[in-house]
């Protein structure tokens, strides 16, 4: 159906990530405007970076797709959440430091990023820290939960982290022990 003004988008939808190599979306999220952030990664140069893209209520691109991480190592998407002022907060597993560790960015209503470049470090332990999870803490911030592997233990324990809606880790660093019990199962 053509309705007079509306954008012509091609028959097979419209590119989210048209960069060369290989993209793979990840998350939607709906923007109080109507429109709609999808966040992905992309492989440049070897490695997996995170992206996001702005689209209108449309459905028409808002502007070209921007870069939330694109640190050196892999990144990997773990969880998005609407910030509550119109924009998200995503958080993502992130080998910059050689193991994985975890990283958060707030973007505006358009994707564009809103903390420090490259993201925020919540949690840089040494181990593995993977599988992000979170929730809204009502204020425009975020509380963050992940598998953490710090104490080597035959399972993971599970460490919590709460951001401020201004990119500012609030409790211990690397995060607090949610559980921390040796004969717990989480994985693995």
């Amino acid at each position: 159906m053509n309705v007079a003004g509306a954008p012509q988008l091609a028959a097979n939808g419209v590119a989210v990530f048209s960069n060369p190599g290989v993209q793979v979306g990840e998350f939607v999220l709906q923007t109080n405007d109507g429109g709609a952030i999808v966040f992905g990664n992309e492989k440049r140069n070897g490695q997996w970076d995170v992206r996001a893209r702005k689209f209108n209520a449309d459905g028409s691109p808002a502007g070209a797709s921007v870069t939330i991480c694109a640190a050196a190592g892999h990144q990997g998407l773990g969880a998005v959440i609407d910030d509550g002022n119109g924009g998200a907060i995503v958080a993502w597993t992130d080998r910059r430091g050689g193991a994985e560790d975890i990283y958060a960015q707030q973007v505006d209503i358009n994707g564009t990023p809103q903390w420090a470049a490259n993201g925020v470090a919540i949690c840089t332990a040494i181990g593995a820290q993977q599988n992000p999870r979170m929730v809204s803490d009502g204020t425009g911030g975020a509380i963050l939960a992940w598998q953490d592997d710090r104490n080597a233990s035959p399972n993971f324990d599970i460490y919590a982290q709460r951001v401020s809606g201004a990119g500012v880790v609030q409790w211990a660093a690397n995060g607090v022990a949610v559980c921390a019990d040796p004969t717990a199962r989480w994985g693995r």
